[in-house]
């Protein structure tokens, strides 16, 4: 009968491992048939729950070389995403750093030790040499926990976790059966992250296209209507031009005419005034032939009276030009 229960309990290994590999070679063709993150995230979790009974399961992505960052959970009920764990900080901190798996039983002892050790160093005024506390995304009452780096190619992706309330709840098997699925699940997300950013470029290059596309088109348009304001700039800039010669060639002509006037002025004003004097004189000549008293002595008087008459004729000739110019010159 021992025999019989022996070959039961074998068979019954049998099964349940046939059961498992079955399980992990769907879960590998789910998540590498698709290249979105939240299918894979969602697969991978489901799996762990429904097949392996791992209620409590969390995926985190490395967002920069310092944080890791929650993008999918499972079992929570107030397990916001997210949330960030920094590198070192925990047992995913630890995992992430190390870049090697960690499989703790009796968490919460340790934790109370730890716990202990923070009181008795306060209590002692050593409560500077402490660090903050950081929380960390997961059960707060957490007995026992799985980590697992996701790992490519010596590149980190980001961290596995699994968790339970129970003291000893994983088991070297179960530690076996986690590390496979997040072997699996670190190519499945590293090939869509790859996929991501691929398409994050393409859109990038598309856009950039349709821009360029779109200044080609109004290129033309706007170099036309460049030309035209360079063509209105430069006949209004000839039409400028031209204006300031005109009204330089204006105020020079002005100024030789004003010049030309002075000129001719002084030396006319001169034959004025002496064509002036000679009227005069030739009027005081004329009253003395008039007098009876000179007209007697003067033999004969006829020819005198001739040449002014003579002198008169060339004055009135003289000065009738000379004050139609000054007239001009005056204007």
């Amino acid at each position: 009968m021992a025999s019989d229960e022996a070959g039961r309990n074998l068979a019954e290994q049998l099964a349940r491992r046939s059961a498992e590999v079955e399980v992990l070679g769907r879960i590998g063709q789910e998540i590498n048939a698709t290249l979105d993150l939240e299918t894979i995230y969602r697969v991978v979790l489901r799996t762990m729950d429904e097949c392996f009974g791992f209620r409590h399961s969390i995926i985190l992505v490395l967002e920069d070389s310092n944080t890791l960052r929650v993008v999918a959970s499972r079992g929570y009920s107030d397990q916001p995403l997210g949330g960030t764990v920094p590198m070192g900080v925990g047992v995913i901190g630890t995992v992430a750093k190390r870049r090697r798996l960690l499989r703790v039983n009796h968490l919460r002892a340790a934790q109370g030790y730890f716990e202990r050790i923070r009181n008795e160093m306060q209590e002692a005024g050593r409560a500077t040499e402490l660090g903050e506390v950081v929380k960390v995304p997961g059960l707060p009452d957490a007995n026992s926990q799985i980590a697992i780096p996701l790992v490519v190619k010596d590149r980190l992706i980001g961290v596995f976790s699994v968790e339970s309330r129970d003291p000893e709840s994983f088991s070297q098997h179960d530690e076996t059966l986690v590390a496979i699925v997040a072997t699996q699940a670190a190519a499945a997300i590293q090939n869509a992250l790859l996929y991501c950013a691929g398409e994050e470029q393409r859109k990038e290059l598309a856009q950039a296209h349709e821009r360029l596309t779109l200044l080609n088109e109004t290129l033309e348009e706007r170099v036309c209507s460049r030309t035209q304001e360079l063509e209105r700039a430069n006949r209004d800039l000839r039409e400028t031009q031209a204006q300031l010669v005109r009204s330089n060639t204006m105020v020079s002509l002005g100024t030789l005419a004003a010049g030309i006037a002075h000129e001719l002025n002084t030396p006319m004003g001169v034959i004025h005034s002496n064509a002036d004097v000679e009227r005069r004189v030739a009027r005081k000549i004329r009253a003395m032939l008039n007098d009876p008293a000179v007209a007697g002595k003067l033999e004969p008087p006829s020819r005198l009276e001739e040449s002014l008459n003579i002198l008169d004729e060339m004055n009135r000739r003289l000065c009738k030009p000379l004050s139609a110019s000054r007239k001009s010159s005056n204007r």
